[in-house]
């Protein structure tokens, strides 16, 4: 058989041994050896629109981010793509989803008792569905799956359902290898390359999962825990997030989209379904809004950033309103300070409230205590 007759399986195992091989030979005698270089004329390149599953979102032979906090609903989400697929073949915004399976890997739910039910809440197909399991070594020993060494168990299991359109990692972090450190771009580009690879090869969409950054951002190609590679890697990305104007309401974002323009936002709540057979199973559910989202992931997270700082200046005003309750009287500003942690508030946005509503400062000794003193005509709201 010649190469260009392998299969197409076949052809993503020889590229995936070979970066195996390269990598030793990095790794034992610093040089690389020989290697092969591929090149194209751009004049022979035939150009092609993407192919897309779900326009602006999730397309073939790409990798999509999604990014958001635990308790906005990634995974139902997540699920909620896998029915759509599967089963309904329909999308928030009305766009015809095409036919096909999905694998799922997920390293922090467990198909018994939240995936399968979430999956049946969301109307999905639970045989066109595909979860891994565990990984064993030829001794029969555990061990974690990573798209760097493990990449073709899942090659081989596309192989064997041709009809897999979209490949779910939840999270990207967890299944990166423990060698990977997860800030440093070089790494985590270099581990994500294999999946890479193989998406481009099999033809597939893969959907990765990550958690946020802890710090506060105001630009959402930040908003990924850990190295920029994670969003500078792949070609699509969204977010979810609270939406700053209704708190129970839940906002679903685009924030990158190197295949064209930029989709509208759709907003989500997320609501509870009892499955099984006899229904006594409580699972829960995406429910897709048809309200219009105008706001960027950008706009988002700056009126979250303030929505955040209202309440943390509300809360410090309460907090010296109770517990400086006598105007022209003395109060501890240790002992205040001390309070005011133990409830969650912050010294500097204490400190910042306390001089805008013009509390005095003190001190009756040189190094004696300070002393914050309140005006009697401190009583607004």
């Amino acid at each position: 058989m010649s190469e260009d007759q392998r299969p197409t399986a076949q052809i993503l195992r020889d590229l995936l041994r070979t970066r195996g091989n390269y990598r030793d030979e990095l790794k034992t005698n610093g040089s690389g050896g020989e290697f092969h270089a591929e090149w194209l004329r751009a004049s022979d390149v035939v150009p092609r629109n993407p192919d897309w599953l779900w326009p602006g979102y999730l397309a073939r032979r790409k990798i999509s981010i999604f990014t958001g906090d635990s308790s906005l609903g990634k995974s139902q989400i997540s699920c909620a793509f896998t029915a759509i697929l599967t089963s309904t073949h329909e999308w928030p915004d009305k766009e015809v989803a095409p036919d096909g399976s999905v694998i799922i890997l997920s390293a922090e739910d467990d198909p018994e008792d939240t995936i399968v039910p979430r999956l049946l809440a969301a109307g999905a197909n639970l045989d066109r569905i595909h979860i891994l399991k565990s990984v064993q070594s030829k001794e029969q020993k555990p061990l974690v799956f990573s798209v760097q060494s493990n990449l073709q168990i899942i090659v081989d299991k596309i192989d064997q359902v041709p009809d897999v359109c979209l490949l779910i990692v939840d999270p990207i972090t967890a299944f990166l290898g423990g060698q990977i450190d997860s800030h440093r771009i070089t790494e985590v580009r270099a581990a994500l390359q294999p999946l890479k690879d193989a998406v481009e090869t099999m033809n597939v969409a893969a959907l990765i999962i990550a958690h946020p950054a802890k710090s506060t951002v105001l630009n959402a190609l930040n908003y990924v825990a850990g190295s920029g590679a994670f969003t500078h890697g792949p070609r699509l990305a969204f977010m979810a997030i609270t939406d700053p104007k209704l708190p129970d309401r839940r906002l679903f974002l685009p924030y990158k989209n190197s295949l064209g323009k930029l989709p509208d936002g759709l907003g989500y709540f997320i609501e509870s379904a009892f499955v099984g057979e006899d229904r006594h199973i409580l699972s829960s559910r995406i429910v897709w809004d048809s309200a219009p989202v105008t706001m960027t992931a950008n706009e988002a997270l700056a009126a979250t950033v303030e929505n955040q700082k209202s309440g943390a200046a509300k809360k410090a005003d309460d907090f010296l309103r109770t517990n400086m309750a006598d105007p022209g009287e003395p109060y501890s500003a240790a002992e205040l300070i001390e309070k005011a942690k133990m409830e969650g508030i912050n010294e500097r946005t204490l400190q910042r409230r306390a001089k805008e509503r013009g509390i005095k400062k003190t001190k009756k000794e040189f190094r004696g205590k300070t002393w914050w003193t309140r005006e009697a005509r401190d009583e607004e709201d």
